[in-house]
């Protein structure tokens, strides 16, 4: 994980200068084998596209930028993105097997489908428009093996991006062609009894044509159960408990223009106990988009921006119930539960400089909700609950970039939300740099940000007859202090306080429909600290230090929040070039559920690589290596669910030289 700051430097320059200063007598390189290079990437050259929905400088934004990088995943072996962002500064992750929970600085409500986070891929909106959902666990569209890094920035950001970007924005930047160039296999097996396989192929033309298509699969058997408590689970249980993801995602550019598709299939099966019976409860979950971005150079000063996407959901729930349809039915049936989403984004911007210290942004978003339904059934003959409706939903936004005098830049934005179902949103904000020093930069932000009810919240209150709730409203604070000091550490600090208003909470229960109601006022703040140093020999080490409070104007503490977050990476090449270790450390306080104290734990990971050749490479890695098994309560039941213990993994990459 590494903070983003300081002026752009592109290295991979400085390698073709040095390749050109060699004797003519070598053969010269081609220009992917350039761009494969591995070089020392300093924080202060990295350009990151999510603070301003334009490529810049991360010393340009107003607000800090958290990465993960494609290494990253690949040293420490992730598989989900759940593993990803928990990587990064202020999040918690924690998971019921079949889906993935964020706790973003502290607020994370149970049930939630990480709503108050807005995900990206490629600057393409992914959240869904039934739950607003964000996926970060096996059934996230991407594969994590083609992400070249993630974007982070925490904090509110609605004067962009309007609903969702609440207490953040996650942008997942996929890989280009010629990190995916020619035929790769990668796979990997773990003693999880957990296998997966991706199959890519990329190709750049002479004329400026490139594109990619990957497919791959992931699959797990004999899922441990996570319920606390259960005792002599009969060995038929775990064999019932698997989880089957298949992936196709592929991208086609040329010049200004391109295409980018992605999609995952998931078939979800664990047992359940009916009475006495052991039956099947299945998940069926298939999501996708495919988007196109154009941007054109009107003049010296004004550049046009379109972005245009479809998306589509399907999620499928089948539990056996004791339920009958009529009195000489047999008492096994199944309960049905059915949710559809289909919807088309619209985004276009006119970038215009106006002069060499002064930039304006404006920008137009829609949504178009064609298709948000549900239906609640038995054996999908008997309706119990079914819903569907559509909606249309547009944003209008401004920014304005100032350079008041050489050290300070002010930037100033306002968009305004407005939908057919009744939201009516203004979200300003305002940003202040200050380059005090060559090596010191201060940061100071206010924004406001909105989640409104999504669909399944104001639908499910329909159901019961009750009041639906109002949109949440946060409005944060934020200082940041930025440092570069000597022998190449960089630290970023930031301190925090939001309050928030209206936040949209669940009833507690074990039914499928659990009613919405807006809780009480929150009180939110924290300090982020960031550490990171970087060596000649391309050794990294990362190191985060979180605390935060999330609490009620009554003081007493949101549950599934860890007050304290510590996080360190170590990197570093062995004896030889073609071996690397990687190591890992993840702790977190106590966190409180409805119920109980959940203790606080730490849990370590070890990996090692070799890459005998470029075009080969093994990876060994030890996830949790002394099989610390926290207690996390994420859904609206509070149960106490066990998250994962060790695992080994062996992992292989081939490319086609």
């Amino acid at each position: 994980m590494t903070i983003a700051s300081g002026k752009p430097i592109n290295r991979r320059i400085y390698s073709l200068l040095l390749c050109c200063s060699l004797s003519a007598a070598a053969a010269p390189p081609s220009l992917e084998q350039l761009l494969q290079q591995r070089t020392r990437t300093l924080p202060g050259q990295i350009e990151v596209s999510t603070a301003s929905r334009l490529q810049q400088a991360a010393a340009q934004a107003a607000q800090v930028t958290y990465l993960v990088t494609a290494d990253d995943i690949s040293r420490l072996q992730l598989r989900t993105l759940g593993e990803v962002l928990s990587l990064l500064p202020g999040l918690y992750v924690s998971s019921d097997t079949t889906y993935g929970y964020l706790t973003a600085r502290g607020i994370g409500r149970p049930g939630d489908y990480n709503s108050r986070l807005l995900f990206l891929v490629d600057g393409t909106r992914v959240n869904d428009n039934i739950y607003d959902a964000g996926l970060i666990g096996s059934n996230f569209h991407l594969d994590v093996r083609l992400i070249e890094r993630v974007e982070f920035m925490p904090g509110t950001h609605a004067a962009l991006y309007g609903n969702n970007a609440y207490l953040g924005v996650v942008n997942i930047i996929s890989k280009k062609v010629y990190q995916l160039q020619n035929l790769q296999l990668q796979g990997a097996l773990s003693n999880q009894h957990q296998h997966d396989m991706l199959l890519s192929y990329g190709l750049r033309h002479p004329e400026g044509h490139e594109g990619f298509v990957a497919l791959s699969h992931n699959q797990r058997q004999q899922i441990p159960l996570p319920e606390v408590g259960l005792a002599n689970v009969p060995r038929q249980a775990i064999d019932l408990n698997q989880d089957s993801n298949t992936k196709l995602a592929g991208s086609y550019s040329y010049r200004r223009f391109a295409l980018t598709f992605a999609g995952v299939q998931r078939d979800r099966q664990h047992p359940a106990l009916l009475g006495s019976q052991l039956v099947e409860h299945q998940v069926q979950n298939d999501v996708s988009f495919v988007n196109a971005r154009y941007a054109r150079r009107l003049s010296q000063q004004l550049e046009w921006l379109g972005h245009f996407s479809t998306n589509r959901m399907h999620f499928k729930t089948v539990t056996p119930t004791l339920l009958g349809l009529a009195a000489n039915q047999p008492a096994l049936n199944e309960l049905v539960f059915d949710v559809e989403g289909k919807w088309t984004n619209l985004d276009q911007r006119l970038s215009y400089q106006a002069s060499s210290g002064l930039n304006w942004l404006v920008g137009l978003d829609l949504q178009r909700d064609h298709h948000q339904a549900y239906s609640f059934s038995i054996n999908e003959l008997l309706t119990i609950s079914s819903v569907a409706s559509s909606n249309m939903r547009a944003g209008i936004f401004v920014q304005q970039d100032w350079q008041l005098w050489p050290t300070h830049r002010l930037l100033l934005g306002l968009r305004y939300d407005h939908s057919v179902q009744d939201v009516r949103e203004l979200s300003p904000k305002l940003g202040w740099i200050w380059q005090a020093s060559p090596t010191d930069q201060w940061r100071f932000n206010f924004g406001r940000a909105f989640r409104a009810p999504n669909e399944y919240e104001l639908e499910t209150n329909r159901f019961y007859q009750i009041a639906l709730p109002a949109a949440e409203q946060t409005d944060t604070v934020e200082l940041g202090w930025q440092r570069q000091w000597p022998a190449d550490w960089h630290s970023h600090l930031t301190i925090y306080r939001n309050q928030i208003n209206n936040l949209i909470t669940s009833g507690y229960g074990e039914t499928t429909l659990v009613p919405f109601f807006n809780d009480q006022p929150v009180h939110g703040h924290g300090v982020e600290l960031l550490l990171q140093r970087d060596w000649a020999d391309l050794s990294e080490l990362k190191l985060s230090v979180s605390l935060q409070r999330a609490e009620y104007q009554s003081q007493q503490r949101l549950t599934n929040s860890a007050e304290q977050l510590l996080k360190l990476q170590y990197y570093r090449p062995l004896w030889h070039e073609q071996w690397s270790v990687g190591y890992r450390l993840f702790a977190a306080s106590a966190r409180f559920s409805r119920d109980a104290r959940l203790a606080g734990f730490a849990r370590h990971d070890l990996s090692l690589r070799w890459q005998p050749s470029a075009s080969l490479q093994w990876q060994l890695s030890m996830k949790n290596l002394t099989d610390r098994r926290q207690l996390d309560a994420p859904l609206p039941s509070a149960q106490q669910l066990t998250q994962s213990g060790r695992s080994i993994d062996l992992s292989l990459s081939w490319s086609l030289p």
